[in-house]
């Protein structure tokens, strides 16, 4: 009996041994719970915010961060942090909502849990009250010669232009409502420019370094309180709006940025391989110190990024043979997915997108304009051809887009607000915001 017993000691100790080799632990995230301010909840400037939170981990305690972020994820109002936020009951947490400058409109109340090496997020939508956002100006870059391009300044109405001319080729521009700057660099020639919106003067430069073989710039996008610019060495760098250089992202000397989109703490980068330029990645980099977190081989090339949950980013663009493609991406592991989507994309290439909210994307297609609703359905809007850029103003609830020559507003409905015959050869188009 007590040899019978022993063997079945060494049995059991055996198949113990046995079941957890090669067995990973499972991650597990922390889950995030808001019970309340309910969706939609309508909040005055300088109001406090009454979250009730629960945080469920194995771990007692997490680190937590509330903070208020506009449609594009980036915070507007300062961040409320709990070193040692108790898991697994409901807290109740008090947010103050202390920036006076914030517009009137939809806002997400984020909040985020970490134990230090992994985070999940989650928020809630809100209303605020505060300064009436109104639509100041409209920016059309045309090009007008080898190495010589024009930009135009109109009213919301496309009347009292205002020019200047940028001597340079074209790598990207963009504009900043909150300081209001128009920004533009060139590829091979041409500095990186901002210049006052009101009267089209040059506030500061960043020089470019010349060369007609290679590009220098190779994008250009604010986020938030800084502009970013691609850079052909494999790297971007960022200026404050009084042309302050920042901390850059680190360098990778193979990949140079085509595209950027601000997600949460990081920063993502739709990148092109200098030695094929058929091969695309997924670069993510820390927004703040610019360290990358993952890289990631991509048979997408993106047009447009949103946020539909967050932490999962939707990504539309082309295939390797030019046709519309979608994709999702976790930038924290860098994985690739396909989004569950009930309708079949036209076998046409998307030429230009535009987030009308985080789940809703106008896209200007080979064929026509399409409304992109996540999960639901493609909806084609206008017969619109040859579209070059395209923006969504959220006040009108109108569509803004250009052709090589015309300048269109339109309802989401598809059906032509106004259209203007501006230029013969236009390259992009901005709108700014009195804030």
């Amino acid at each position: 009996m007590k040899f019978s017993m022993l063997k079945l000691t060494w049995l059991a100790l055996v198949i113990g041994m046995l079941s957890g080799c090669g067995v990973d632990e499972e991650t597990i995230y922390p889950v995030v719970h808001i019970n309340s301010p309910a969706s939609n909840t309508e909040y005055n400037v300088l109001d406090t915010i009454a979250l009730v939170i629960r945080v469920d981990y194995p771990k007692t305690t997490v680190l937590l961060k509330v903070n208020l972020q506009n449609e594009s994820l980036v915070p507007v109002a300062p961040t409320l942090q709990v070193d040692q936020f108790a898991t697994g009951t409901e807290t109740t947490l008090y947010y103050a909502i202390s920036s006076r400058e914030l517009e009137s409109g939809s806002y997400k109340l984020m909040a985020e849990a970490s134990d230090g090496s992994i985070y999940t997020r989650n928020y809630v939508t809100v209303y605020i009250n505060g300064i009436d956002r109104v639509l100041s100006y409209v920016f059309v870059v045309e090009e007008t010669g080898t190495n010589n391009h024009q930009i135009r300044r109109y009213d919301p109405t496309v009347q009292n232009p205002l020019t200047v001319n940028f001597s340079g080729d074209y790598a990207g521009s963009d504009v900043s409502s909150q300081a209001q700057l128009f920004f533009i660099a060139g590829a091979h020639f041409g500095d990186l420019t901002a210049y006052h919106a009101d009267d089209l003067l040059v506030k500061w430069t960043s020089p470019i370094t010349s060369s007609s073989t290679t590009p220098y710039f190779t994008c250009v996008q604010t986020i938030g309180s800084n502009v970013f610019a691609g850079l052909w060495e494999g790297y971007n760098a960022r200026w404050n709006m009084s042309g302050t250089k920042g901390v850059s992202t680190e360098l990778t000397s193979t990949t140079f940025s085509r595209l950027l989109y601000n997600s949460g703490k990081y920063l993502i980068s739709a990148a092109v391989q200098k030695s094929n330029y058929l091969t695309q990645w997924l670069e993510v980099y820390y927004i703040d110190l610019g360290g990358m977190l993952v890289a990631t081989v991509s048979d997408i090339q993106p047009v447009v990024f949103t946020e539909p949950t967050p932490g999962s980013v939707l990504i539309l663009g082309n295939n390797q043979n030019g046709k519309a493609y979608t994709r999702t991406f976790n930038p924290m592991t860098g994985n690739l997915g396909f989004p569950p989507q009930p309708f079949e994309l036209p076998a046409v290439s998307i030429h230009a997108g535009v987030a009308v909210t985080n789940t809703r994307i106008a896209l200007a297609m080979e064929d026509g304009i399409y409304l992109y609703d996540f999960q639901a359905a493609l909806l084609p809007i206008s017969t619109q051809t040859n579209v070059r850029a395209i923006r969504y103003d959220n006040i009108s609830r109108r569509l803004w887009c250009i052709t090589a020559n015309k300048l269109l507003v339109m309802e989401l409905s598809g059906s032509t607000v106004a259209e203007y015959i501006i230029g013969t050869d236009l390259v992009n188009l901005h709108l700014m915001y009195n804030k």
